[in-house]
């Protein structure tokens, strides 16, 4: 049973948001990001919270809003605009400067890449390495740079820093239960395509799909801002409930070619953990596990699982791809068919979330379930008369048949059956409803797995 339709021009409605979200100079704060909510509230009603810049929490500082006006290099040979083609091309939140430097100095206060010579280089490591604060930074493509000459330079740097706010996107859906799954990208990347509006695009698209279903179990919350500020200093201003479950599942990157990739929770056995797993399996051709916590991909994981909210949390992601952090992460680099198949795998792990119930009540004693009045036998080979023996999977449907009553009995949800006995989970979701239709088994309708 799906609770979503298939839309089959899914990827092309994210592509169309992830066009509009771009074109903005993002940071935590500052008049780019804050020049951005209207293109979010022509999607969802968000409700918009302002933290304001200097605000201070755990050691970590809001920073005020930043502008770079110039910032040029300048020698007898050459004459060279860093900001001339991308604004990326001075280091986000640099100090000011004006000196003469020599190539050696200069290339220590650059940022490029060998790999791909011609790309401007994103330098955030002043947002959070606060030794940097102080150094000016610029980004200059290595190709230029090789053809700079071995002399002094002029180096004028002209930024400024104004009061500002941060401002952080929610929007929030009503279950039957106040336990709540948050789901949460960043957009704090200035003119980053796939890290992270193209997350941020899919989260928009699939709240305003969520929004049509009817019946919901959980409440999910969205959550969208700029990474680690925006969650951090939200959940300082709204914890979650001590009474309801909370899970939470981070988009990052997702709209590249890469194979779509899973990283687990602290713990690694929430439900949300295990629901990620199921449809991974099931859907994810070339799924082997998930990563463990925080080894493939660091973000906001570290925010929701710290001590006062331990949030399990898992990530979804494609890192990583080779125009991450630079001025070539454009919406034309992203792959339609990876955000369809991304938005897929978020469908199948929320049906799972929102169908997956434990027994309440099995009837006692062993039923017959070849007989007519069930027809809940999936047949098997007969051992000794048939010429072939029982597929691996008709060997696990057997096994289940004969230890399901015991399983729900012990309070396995249909997701634990489908884990235990590695069958895709619609197929086990699908067989159990039909023996709760046949009043063999009651099942509980609580979010409490």
């Amino acid at each position: 049973m799906s609770l979503f339709p298939r839309a089959t021009d899914r990827a092309d409605q994210i592509y169309q948001i992830i066009e509009s979200l771009f074109p903005f100079n993002y940071g935590i704060t500052g008049n780019g990001i804050i020049s951005s909510i209207s293109a979010y509230l022509t999607y969802l009603d968000f409700q918009i919270d302002y933290f304001e810049s200097g605000l201070t929490l755990n050691g970590w500082t809001i920073p005020r809003g930043w502008s770079c006006a110039r910032a040029t290099i300048e020698s007898e040979s050459i004459s060279y605009d860093c900001i001339a083609s991308s604004p990326l091309g001075c280091a986000y939140l640099s100090p000011s400067f004006s000196g003469m430097v020599s190539y050696e100095e200069l290339l220590q206060h650059c940022s490029c890449r060998t790999d791909l010579p011609n790309a401007i280089v994103y330098d955030w490591t002043r947002l959070y390495r606060q030794k940097a604060i102080s150094r000016w930074g610029l980004s200059i493509p290595y190709e230029r740079i090789a053809e700079f000459p071995r002399e002094d330079f002029k180096v004028t740097i002209e930024c400024q820093t104004y009061d500002s706010h941060m401002p952080v996107l929610s929007y929030t859906l009503l279950g039957g239960t106040s336990d709540t799954i948050y789901l949460n990208a960043h957009n704090c990347h200035p003119f980053q395509a796939n890290d992270d509006i193209s997350g941020v695009a899919t989260l928009i698209y699939l709240f305003q799909q969520l929004s049509l279903v009817k019946k919901r179990r959980y409440s999910y919350t969205l959550l969208l801002g700029p990474e680690l500020f925006a969650p951090m200093f939200w959940l300082q201003k709204y914890p979650p409930s001590e009474s309801a479950s909370s899970y939470c599942l981070l988009l990052k990157s997702i709209g590249n070619s890469e194979p779509l990739q899973l990283q687990s929770s602290y713990t690694a056995d929430s439900v949300i953990d295990r629901a990620a797993f199921v449809a991974f399996r099931d859907h994810i051709p070339q799924f082997a596990h998930p990563h463990p916590y925080r080894s493939y991909y660091g973000n906001d994981e570290t925010v929701f699982e710290s001590p006062g909210y331990r949030i399990p949390t898992i990530s979804l992601t494609r890192f990583p791809f080779v125009n991450y952090h630079t001025h070539l992460d454009t919406p034309s680099s992203i792959s339609k068919s990876s955000l369809g198949q991304t938005y897929d795998t978020l469908l199948s792990i929320i049906e799972v979330l929102e169908t997956s119930r434990k027994a309440q009540a099995v009837k006692p004693g062993l039923f017959c379930l070849s007989s007519p009045k069930y027809n809940l036998y999936k047949r098997a080979p007969a051992p000794g008369i048939d010429e072939h023996g029982n597929t691996d999977r008709e060997k696990q449907w057997n096994l289940l048949m004969n230890c399901l009553p015991m399983d729900l009995d012990d309070k396995l949800s249909a997701l634990d059956v489908a884990i235990k006995y590695n069958l895709p989970y619609a197929e086990v979701s699908s067989y159990l409803r039909r023996w709760e239709d046949l009043g063999i088994v009651t099942f509980e309708h609580s979010s409490d797995q």
